[in-house]
């Protein structure tokens, strides 16, 4: 079972990052057998959608370069995904 842990705040040392240490110790004491992986958005390249359709002709690709797609694979890949 793999499980996805995306932090969404800007800062890595912060609330969120304490509130997913937790969530990280008590999945080790319910869950006998798991990947887990954390993903800080914080340290990604994350670009708006400009709106240029690019994606509807070339199979769902983003034709700008930023870290979305890789995110959006992680999620899909993964049995449960937990935003904090």
């Amino acid at each position: 079972m793999k499980i996805l842990l995306i932090n969404g705040s800007p800062r890595l040392d912060g609330n969120c990052s304490d509130a997913i240490e937790i969530i990280k110790d008590k999945l080790k004491l319910l869950v006998d057998d798991f990947e887990l992986e954390t993903v800080n958005l914080g340290e990604k390249k994350l670009l708006g959608c400009i709106q240029c359709d690019d994606c509807k002709s070339n199979g769902g690709n983003c034709s700008q370069e930023d870290d979305s797609c890789e995110i959006i694979n992680n999620i899909y890949e993964s049995d449960f995904v937990i935003f904090v």
